[in-house]
């Protein structure tokens, strides 16, 4: 993964999967914020809410193709940067 926040991901990893494992039924996506250091699980249509319709339509078809090959959508905002970045990662298995 060639990202600013490849480290930082990786880094968080053991607490991004716990938290998607937590609510792997309901397919969440994960949201970090980089700022706040916090962690959120969100259904798609609650995080699809807030996006306008062309991110909205963006992320719907990562979302697809994600949950068609056992993957996760994570949304990580850093506000201080003003970035805001979606990644697919592989989900491990259990």
């Amino acid at each position: 993964m060639e990202s600013p926040y490849a480290e930082l991901i990786a880094a968080q990893w053991p607490h991004i999967s716990a938290l998607y494992n937590e609510f792997a039924e309901q397919r969440p996506i994960i949201l970090m914020d980089v700022d706040s250091a916090e962690l959120h699980a969100y259904p798609f249509d609650k995080i699809t809410e807030v996006l306008d319709e062309k991110s909205r339509a963006a992320l719907a078809v990562q979302y697809q193709r994600a949950q068609a090959t056992r993957q996760m959508v994570l949304i990580l905002r850093d506000t201080e940067n003003r970035q805001t970045m979606t990644y697919t990662l592989k989900l491990e298995d259990e």
